[in-house]
């Protein structure tokens, strides 16, 4: 849907690890003008993914490069998921997310 519908570039990530190192790479000098990642988007159902580790995390890498990124978590479990995942300090979408409500989201950050 970000790429088709709303002409984003994406890459995508299957491991918490993956998407650090993602992260710290978009950082590193390189021959390309690529901006920084300006969202991340983490499902909420991955065991992989610890939301609090990963958020000290990415706050950190944004701290020390002096930028922000927009980090939602997405959960179809909105009673269960919505409040860790505020707490870590993400926003929260609801899966299925609609085109509509992604593109509020978006333009709100």
């Amino acid at each position: 849907m970000l790429e088709d519908q709303i002409g984003l570039r994406c890459d995508e990530a299957y491991l918490e690890d993956s998407a650090i190192r993602f992260l710290k790479d978009c950082f590193k000098a390189k021959r390309c003008t690529c901006e920084p990642y300006k969202f991340i988007f983490v499902d909420l159902a991955d065991p992989t993914i610890n939301m609090k580790r990963f958020m000290t995390t990415v706050q950190g890498i944004c701290k020390d490069h002096n930028c922000e990124i927009a980090v939602f978590g997405c959960s179809q479990f909105e009673a269960r998921s919505k409040p860790a995942c505020l707490a870590a300090g993400a926003r929260f979408l609801k899966k299925p997310v609609a085109l509509a409500v992604l593109k509020q989201a978006l333009t709100e950050n």
